[in-house]
């Protein structure tokens, strides 16, 4: 079974690399020919389970993150041999499942959303813990991303249909969806 991501910004995309993770802790990278596309026979493989999202750097050609229902979220550098291409871990990014992921166009940051509720900013310069923790939704973080042109303002969104919006005072707004 594969599972996402598939993001088309950035250097690399242009050329045409796709990213897909799937549920046996597999990341696969796609190169289009001129019909169909070209799967590497090399995984990167560092995740000890399901990999939930990806996401290629904004800024660095050759680098992309992941995270996974190990917990964890990596940083890769796709130069690399694929078995030493995981070049940081931050193991226990989550009390549950890391569902997503994005990187900050601007600052180097990364935010996460997990299983747990929690939303949590990480500072790439130093990912031993993290920037910022928030905490609001009573449910599953199912979506997270900057704001495109304001690095300090990103967005949330939960399985308990909440979208939240967050700054450096913390809550900015938000709201329920309605069915």
């Amino acid at each position: 079974m594969w599972r996402k991501d598939t993001v088309w910004t950035g250097p690399v995309q242009e050329k045409g690399y796709l990213l897909t993770g799937d549920c046996t802790r597999h990341i696969h990278m796609w190169t289009p020919r001129e019909s169909d596309w070209l799967v590497s026979q090399q995984t990167f493989s560092s995740h000890n389970d399901s990999v939930e999202d990806i996401q290629w750097s904004p800024n660095e050609e050759h680098v992309f993150a992941s995270c996974s229902v190990d917990k964890s979220i990596r940083i890769w550098d796709d130069r690399a041999a694929t078995h030493q291409a995981c070049m940081i871990t931050v193991p226990d990014a989550h009390s549950s499942d890391v569902n997503v992921i994005n990187w900050n166009r601007m600052e180097p940051f990364i935010v996460s959303g997990g299983d747990d509720g929690v939303i949590k900013v990480w500072d790439l310069r130093k990912l031993d813990t993290y920037a910022a923790l928030f905490k609001h939704h009573t449910g599953p973080i199912t979506s997270v991303e900057w704001h495109p042109t304001d690095s300090s303002v990103f967005g949330a969104s939960g399985e308990d249909n909440q979208v939240s919006l967050w700054g450096p005072g913390g809550r900015v707004g938000g709201g329920t969806a309605s069915d």
